[in-house]
């Protein structure tokens, strides 16, 4: 993750990236995990965790593992 976001700074559209699987911010706190909304502190981060990245930002997302 070269350019980590932190969660306070997080915007729709944002990815959080673990070894396994990606989730995306939907804003106003509340994240897509599966295909379902939820809450973004029901994310837990963890050591499989590499960070939340703005995909926009680089004009490339990383590769999925």
């Amino acid at each position: 993750m070269t350019e980590p976001i932190p969660p306070t700074k997080l915007q729709a559209g944002d990815v959080g990236m673990w070894k396994d699987h990606q989730v995306m911010a939907l804003g106003n706190g509340k994240v897509l995990v599966s295909g379902q909304e939820q809450p973004l502190e029901s994310v837990s981060s963890g050591p499989d965790f590499l960070g939340w990245f703005d995909p926009t930002a680089t004009g490339k997302t990383p590769a999925a593992v």
